[in-house]
């Protein structure tokens, strides 16, 4: 029974701190990629140091350590880089995704036009291929409009299921003290139970 409330507990904890996160990344979608772009910053900026402090330490008698001092400042300046301009990494990888939607939207359009000739069903890949260019074009304009509206649907699917799993804590901790309740009776009146 101690086992059964004590994964409770953690369970109502998760729950929590699920609508938490959810409700951060609703209100400010930034606070997510910022987060992770000063993360790898931090990391980076770290090893660079100690990098740095390896080569100086060591010392550099025969220019066997000149490769560490190197990877020391490109780390460093890579980590101070992530720090300052933290939304840089999202555009870039938004601006890629972009990129390939357009020309895959331009690749798409032209084989639709390909199949118009052939007098096949061309209508619906060439207004699939459309919306690709257009969504193509969307992400290139603004980059981190999609990254936020990624993460606001994701602080929406937590919110949801937190908010979700909230509920069904407060009824399944009523059911658990009932059945700890059952279970002292039965233990004063010495019938027969299994502990679980």
């Amino acid at each position: 029974m101690e086992l059964l409330k004590k994964l409770f507990k953690n369970y109502l904890l998760l729950s929590f701190m699920c609508v938490i996160l959810g409700l951060a990344l609703l209100i400010s979608p930034g606070f997510f990629t910022r987060a992770i772009s000063y993360t790898i910053g931090g990391i980076s900026l770290g090893i660079g140091v100690l990098s740095a402090l390896r080569f100086f330490l060591a010392g550099d008698e025969k220019g066997e350590y000149t490769s560490t001092l190197f990877r020391g400042i490109v780390l460093c300046a890579m980590g101070i880089f992530l720090i300052v301009k933290p939304d840089f990494i999202f555009k870039i990888i938004a601006i890629a995704f972009g990129l390939y939607m357009l020309f895959s939207g331009i690749v798409s359009l032209s084989d639709a036009l390909a199949i118009r000739k052939g007098s096949g069903k061309w209508q619906m890949p060439c207004v699939m291929a459309a919306i690709t260019i257009l969504l193509g074009i969307v992400i290139l304009c603004d980059p981190l409009f999609t990254v936020d509206s990624a993460v606001r649907i994701m602080g929406a699917a937590l919110l949801i299921s937190g908010v979700t799993n909230l509920s069904g804590c407060f009824v399944g901790g009523r059911q658990l003290k009932a059945l700890s309740k059952e279970l002292e009776r039965a233990e004063k009146n010495g019938g027969d139970y299994i502990d679980i």
